[in-house]
């Protein structure tokens, strides 16, 4: 929550510090694939990985990308209990890399769509209050992935899953 709340006040301040970077999301992905383990383990799920190798190299802050990843993962996870399944697919388009991430979750109604990124923003349902939450990871998310220059956005069905997808 302390974490959350200084990356907004950053944010809001434009002071969060980016160090941009050539990436190969691939190899960042491969070395990220560890880190999911321990989420099967705690979870019960299963945690898949697409991504085609030889990406090409993009400019990102690592670290950045990887919060985004922990916070999109983290809620797959949250909101696909039981038996939780998720995958992270990697697609390389023309000028962007996409990275979807899908879960087989409850789903969000499409009248909580649009303002899913909004900071303090949560959706009141039963699961949400069951599963805690301060609003504010997907606002980070945004603006992490806005300052990339991409864009971040969500398709759902309600009982039938989501995917958040972002462009880099």
């Amino acid at each position: 929550l302390i974490s959350d709340l200084l990356d907004v006040q950053k944010i809001e301040s434009g002071k969060i510090p980016f160090n941009f970077k050539d990436l190969r999301l691939d190899a960042f992905l491969k070395g990220y694939r560890k880190e999911l383990e321990k989420f099967e383990k705690d979870n019960n799920a299963i945690i898949a990985i697409l991504c085609p190798d030889n990406l090409p190299v993009i400019k990102a802050d690592e670290d950045k990308i990887k919060q985004v990843l922990m916070n999109l993962v983290g809620n797959a996870l949250k909101f696909s209990q039981p038996n939780p399944r998720v995958v992270i697919k990697v697609g390389n388009e023309r000028d962007y890399i996409q990275v979807d991430v899908k879960d087989n979750g409850i789903g969000i109604a499409k009248k909580d769509l649009p303002k899913l990124f909004q900071k303090f923003y949560q959706i009141d349902s039963q699961s949400n209050r069951k599963t805690g939450g301060t609003g504010l990871g997907l606002a980070i998310c945004k603006h992490i992935i806005e300052t990339h220059g991409g864009e971040i956005g969500v398709r759902s069905d309600v009982g039938k899953g989501s995917t958040f997808s972002f462009t880099l």
